[in-house]
């Protein structure tokens, strides 16, 4: 059974499209977790949560400080 050009070059299209949308489905912006969580919030009459970057940093240099031992301890603030 011979396959057309057109065919062929379908499928590999489509494997292609498949191939692109696997790799969208991670959550990295903030709204993609702000979103659900103030849904969720909103469900039993709490306010929503913003994003803050300021926050963010603080806690990604807290994080990165702990990554040699992994020891859970509070951080004392800004």
């Amino acid at each position: 059974m011979e396959r057309s050009p057109a065919a062929l070059v379908s499928g590999c299209l489509l494997l292609s499209l498949g191939m692109l949308n696997h790799g969208t489905h991670a959550q990295n912006s903030p709204q993609d977790f702000l979103i659900p969580h103030n849904a969720a919030r909103a469900e039993v009459g709490v306010d929503p949560i913003s994003w803050d970057d300021a926050v963010a940093a603080y806690a990604q240099g807290y994080a990165n400080q702990r990554i040699g031992d992994c020891n859970l301890e509070h951080s004392g603030g800004r």
